[in-house]
């Protein structure tokens, strides 16, 4: 009989918990059968036996019984000389938890004994118990790798997905055989859901569009519980599945061709905030704090007595939070100075001949590493679809083998892969731009443009070159950064090239209110 830390007559508490199981090691009521035989057996007194039923030993948040325990022993009047489990892992399982509570209780006097773990008495028996805390912890990030592990093999598989069912989906029930206590094994697949189906197309057709969320509700009748910009990310409805880390290429037949999908990803990209686009700040949405990284706001001040409005970009923090010292600038200032960054260098005809032959340049590497890529992914393809017809015959003839449907599975997932790796290469090799125009006429007409537009054209004007400006205001000199594309390639097709910072520097004299100041009418 192993050495006990009590003495004869000691007065003792008991601690349960179990995770929901019917198993010994599991089971409260059997934990309480044992632990009242071993206080009898040994003379202690059990005062009270708290119990956690069907709560995880992972946290000890949610375990009411574990936290009325440990009031308990904090009481100074406590009579008990310590606690019996049956396992330490009844206690916990994080090994953080044990370690702390057990040196609380001991810290007060109190100890924690275990049925079931062969634990020496002394100094030695804390090594032995914190090698069994670590096997504990240990069990719980095994046991998550293994419940992962088995729900990425059902998703890749059998392609059975747990959780909510995506809008314009069904689950179909698929039975996988028997477990091992011989209950059949049903998991669930997605299946698109006809009649949902058009009301998901006419949805994504009229985002592609511009149309609002409340407009789309009222005309396709999705109810107002499903999150449309969640529905709109999600890559089911063009037929591939993300599950974590597994991408499934191919998952179903898609509900949405890719270009519609793209024209409503780039929309939601680049969607700007419906009161900055109705304002008269024409950089509301690309104007930024130098100091503190937030969008700039358009402020307006008014003065009733003089009649006059005057037109400013602040940071919102200087005037709600109070941590950013930036200094108001005027807007009439900071869109004058932009414009002629634009006019001067941005657009001029040196600037634009430079970013041509970048883009051309990338055009010929983008185009050989398409080449390189079919290749290596046809070579690839050819070699599995080779290996899939073996495994296929070999099935034919000698029947039914889990290995060889294993890895027939695997196979087919990643032929998946290399389809989708095909169709990305192409539409690379496909989306190369032509340059139909020369850097000084490109440059001409857009100035030509700037000069000619109105407040809400020009704001598209300078939205389509410039994507960010990082601004500051020191006394009269306004310094910031203009990040830009490239006028050949708004798509931003080419990742490298039509993205380019300018350091901007723009002085001016005291300031007249009447150079930012609209007469109201």
């Amino acid at each position: 009989m192993k050495a006990q830390p009590f003495q004869p007559g000691s007065r003792l508490v008991a601690y349960l918990r179990d995770s929901g199981g019917d198993d010994q090691d599991l089971s409260v009521e059997q934990q309480e059968q044992a632990v009242n035989a071993w206080s009898h057996e040994s003379g202690y007194i059990l005062t009270h036996i708290y119990t956690d039923a069907a709560r995880p030993g992972s946290t000890a948040i949610g375990r009411d019984a574990f936290q009325a325990m440990l009031n308990h022993f904090r009481d100074p009047n406590c009579q008990e000389a310590g606690i019996v489990v049956w396992k330490f892992s009844r206690f916990a399982r994080s090994i953080d938890d044990a370690q702390f509570y057990r040196a609380d209780l001991r810290r007060r006097g109190y100890e924690v004994y275990s049925l079931h773990d062969n634990i020496p008495t002394g100094l030695d028996g804390r090594f032995f118990e914190a090698a069994v805390d670590w096997m504990n912890s240990r069990y719980l990030d095994d046991l998550a790798v293994d419940v992962k592990r088995g729900l990425y093999h059902l998703v890749k598989n059998y392609g059975a997905v747990p959780g909510r069912t995506p809008t314009g989906f069904k689950r179909e029930p698929l039975n996988l055989g028997l477990r091992r206590d011989g209950s059949p094994h049903i998991a669930h697949r997605l299946s698109i859901d006809e009649e949902l189906a058009p009301m998901i197309r006419r949805a994504f057709e009229m985002r592609a569009t511009g149309a609002s969320h409340k407009r789309i509700r009222k005309e396709t009748g999705l109810p107002v519980s499903i999150n449309l910009s969640k529905l709109f990310t999600n890559r089911i409805y063009v037929g591939e599945l993300r599950y974590g880390e597994l991408t499934i290429a191919n998952y179903c037949e898609p509900m949405v061709d890719p270009e519609l999908w793209d024209q409503v990803q780039a929309r939601r990209k680049n969607k700007p905030n419906p009161r900055r686009v109705g304002g008269s700040f024409i950089l509301s949405g690309l104007a930024y704090c130098s100091l503190c990284g937030s969008m700039l706001n358009g402020r307006v001040v008014r003065s009733s007595r003089q009649h006059t409005t005057w037109y400013y970009y602040i940071c919102p923090h200087t005037r709600y939070q109070g941590d950013c010292q930036a200094p108001a600038i005027p807007r009439a200032v900071l869109e004058k100075a932009v414009v002629a960054e634009l006019r001067d260098y941005i657009l001029a005809p040196e600037t634009l001949a430079e970013l041509q032959e970048e883009l051309h340049s990338r055009q010929v590497e983008l185009a050989a590493e398409a080449q390189t890529g079919r290749k290596r992914a046809n070579h690839e393809l050819s070699t599995l679809r080779k290996k899939l017809g073996h495994i296929t015959d070999a099935i034919a003839s000698t029947g039914y083998s889990r290995a060889l449907v294993t890895k027939l599975s695997e196979l087919e997932y990643r032929e998946g892969e290399l389809l989708a790796e095909l169709e990305r290469w192409e539409r690379i090799n496909a989306s190369r731009v032509g340059l139909v125009m020369e850097p000084a006429e490109m440059s001409t007409r857009v100035i030509a443009a700037l000069d000619q537009a109105e407040p809400g054209e020009l704001r598209e004007i300078i939205g389509n070159v410039i994507s960010r400006l990082d601004v500051e205001r020191e006394g009269r000199l306004i310094r910031g950064v203009i990040s830009y594309h490239s006028p050949y390639t708004f798509e931003n097709q080419f990742p490298g090239v039509d993205f380019r910072t300018h350091k901007m520097s723009y002085s001016y004299n005291r300031i007249k209110y009447s150079i930012a100041r609209i007469e109201e009418t």
